[in-house]
């Protein structure tokens, strides 16, 4: 189990994490924070408009350019690159209100990783759904993992709170080698 408290003691001792002119900020860049449902809200609205398919794949396009500057931020200022700034961000995530985060395994020569998130408050939001969600976190984590190793990977979610399950679980790789193994998954995440 993850000690949040020691990882933001250090980062705050860093100078990573501070209060600045009534701002939170991570690495001298002021974030926002939003409530889960309003993500959760964001999403079906952006069903009840396009439908769920490409909703899901309209939110994971911009996830991806975000994950990417979230990842370009953290490398600036930390110098970390490939599975160090995975790992980082991963760690980063979990006491950003995302949930808690586990890279399971990640491989960067073969391009593949797998992921679980616990207690992502928006998959509560969204229950209950006879398929996986999770299009925010998906799009991040391939943006990190784009900019982390410079190649084109994708990630698709396995398994999703808002089904039921005690957790949701993705899988990172080629859209090929996904593709390979999960025809469906892949079909109706990735764009």
């Amino acid at each position: 189990m993850m000690d949040f408290r020691k990882i933001y003691r250090k980062l705050s001792s860093l100078r990573h994490v501070e209060i600045r002119n009534g701002h939170f900020c991570l690495y001298k860049t002021p974030m926002t924070f939003l409530s889960p449902s309003a993500f959760a809200s964001l999403e079906k609205v952006m069903i009840e408009n396009v439908g769920e398919e490409k909703a899901g794949k309209q939110m994971y396009m911009i996830f991806i350019e975000a994950g990417k500057e979230m990842a370009k931020m953290i490398h600036k200022n930390t110098m970390k690159t490939g599975l160090d700034l995975i790992h980082y961000v991963a760690t980063l995530s979990s006491i950003g209100g995302w949930g808690t985060w586990d890279v399971v395994y990640a491989n960067d020569k073969k391009l593949e990783g797998i992921y679980t998130q616990k207690d992502f408050l928006v998959s509560h939001y969204l229950k209950p759904s006879k398929k996986p969600m999770c299009h925010m976190p998906r799009g991040l984590i391939t943006g990190v993992w784009r900019f982390a190793i410079g190649k084109n990977v994708d990630c698709i979610e396995i398994s999703c709170v808002a089904e039921g399950y005690d957790k949701c679980t993705f899988e990172v790789g080629t859209k090929k080698s996904l593709r390979k193994k999960h025809p469906e998954l892949v079909k109706e995440q990735i764009p």
